[in-house]
């Protein structure tokens, strides 16, 4: 027999040095443990602390680029010595800032829907399974008009585009990485297209880099 606070509960022997027990539910805390052979002597006493499920209330954003090293930030409950997996497989790298927070930032993964669990123990993870999205990089296959003025409106289309919010697109004269860009506001309108307006400081003669962000730093270039 296994004995946690009282409470006692049938054990396997695996060994001459060890046996197993499941240990019944019990609220967060310290408790004494002893077990017994054949129901008679019983061993000295132990300590075993029960840990707290955690509460995940949400993740900030609720969505990074496959090729990860998105920071973000992890609120909720009774939060220990957490880790968290998403769907149940895939580490995320989680430090514990407090009992209500985490911070996390994110690993190289395959675009898709995902759920966030977390546990304090490595074993027992919550079950709300808190939505998560990994989006792709986008390409960009065409821009009109192709000799943008500066002030008007272009389209961009391509694959891959993902409303984070964050959207831009940055010009550039010269090339990706000169001096000199522009970000503006993109706005997103499907997977395959987003709208933006090109600043006033450039002329409609120059050669312009345009650069697609899905508000995690991924660049994706195209050339007028």
């Amino acid at each position: 027999l296994c004995n946690f606070d009282g409470h006692n509960v049938s054990a396997s022997v695996t060994s001459d040095m060890s046996l197993t027990c499941m240990a019944p539910a019990h609220a967060a805390g310290h408790v004494n443990v002893s077990i017994a052979l054949k129901g008679s002597q019983w061993s000295n006493v132990l300590d075993f602390e029960y840990l707290s499920l955690p509460f995940v209330s949400s993740i900030v954003p609720a969505f990074a680029p496959s090729g990860g090293g998105l920071d973000g930030n992890v609120t909720g409950e009774d939060f220990e010595t957490t880790t968290c997996q998403l769907n149940g497989a895939t580490d995320l790298d989680v430090t514990t800032v407090s009992e209500s927070r985490l911070t996390f930032t994110t690993p190289k993964i395959a675009a898709g829907a995902y759920a966030v669990d977390c546990s304090n123990d490595g074993e027992h993870f919550t079950m709300t399974k808190t939505p998560f999205t990994v989006y792709a990089p986008a390409i960009i296959t065409s821009v009109a008009p192709s000799v943008p003025f500066p002030g008007s409106t272009i389209t961009v289309e391509g694959e891959d585009f993902f409303n984070t919010g964050m959207n831009k697109c940055t010009f550039n004269p010269d090339s990706p990485s000169t001096n000199g860009s522009v970000s503006t506001h993109a706005t997103f309108v499907e997977a395959f297209e987003i709208t933006c307006t090109v600043p006033e400081a450039f002329e409609e003669q120059n050669a312009v880099w345009l650069t697609v962000d899905n508000g995690a730093d991924t660049t994706h270039k195209w050339k007028k």
